[in-house]
């Protein structure tokens, strides 16, 4: 039977990673967003260095010191900038790698119309196994109970010929009739202890039988007692889902 309890779990793991990719997701969107300012910042700053060169160069050789120091500041700048760049894209493509891993994951987990049909479909494989197998066990008993019969009638028969061979050699003289009358009484005795045999048999296969009739009746006790805890602990689990629906 299917197990429920893994899917109340798989559920709780689900909400989980989904909370998780929706905080990625949020923290993608800002680093879009905080790439998209800092673009546009480097623009500005360009226009307007790039401004600041054209007007120093302009003035010719009397600003030559003042535009030297002006280029170093403006090159440390650059390579500022562009380091700040280069760390916030692989940032930005790190936490992408992570959200596409998880959106795999969330994918991975099966929906729960995909968990009932699996159970149906367990449901029908274990009856159908469960058929076959008492099917095939009734055909072993049936051929069990058939050779054992057969063993019986053959050695009955053997017996009878041999008797009816013997009997009348056994009449014509009292000796004779003494010996059959023993081999008689042998074959009753024999009989009577196969018979014995039997009966313990019998009855060491009907204690056998009520054993195992108790432990099913006690097993089925706990299957319908696991059975209604599953459906209480789903049921304290909506609970706990829309009071948490409630308060947030």
């Amino acid at each position: 039977m299917f197990d429920r309890s893994r899917y109340i779990i798989a559920r709780v793991n689900c909400s989980t990673a989904f909370n998780r990719v929706s905080d990625h997701l949020s923290l993608h969107d800002q680093l879009k967003k905080q790439e998209k300012q800092f673009r546009q910042h480097c623009n500005d700053e360009i226009y307007r260095l790039t401004s600041v060169i054209n007007s120093l160069r302009t003035q010719g050789k009397q600003g030559t010191d003042t535009f030297c120091v002006d280029i170093q500041k403006i090159s440390e700048q650059r390579q500022y900038d562009h380091q700040r760049y280069i760390k916030v894209k692989n940032i930005l493509a790190k936490k992408t790698r992570e959200i596409s891993t998880l959106q795999r994951r969330i994918d991975d987990i099966p929906s729960r119309a995909e968990l009932a049909q699996y159970q149906r479909r367990f449901v029908e494989l274990h009856k159908l196994v469960s058929a076959t197998l008492t099917e095939t066990r009734q055909y072993f008993t049936l051929y069990n109970t058939l050779n054992d019969t057969q063993i019986f009638l053959d050695k009955e028969l053997q017996l009878l010929n041999i008797l009816y061979e013997k009997f009348d050699t056994a009449m014509t003289s009292q000796s004779n009739k003494n010996i059959y009358i023993k081999h008689l009484v042998q074959f009753l005795d024999e009989t009577q202890s196969n018979l014995e045999k039997l009966e313990i048999k019998k009855n060491t296969k009907k204690d056998m039988k009520d054993i195992l009739n108790d432990n099913y009746v006690l097993l089925l006790d706990q299957q319908r007692q696991y059975s209604k805890l599953v459906r209480d602990f789903g049921t304290q689990i909506r609970r706990n889902e829309d009071l948490h629906t409630v308060l947030t």
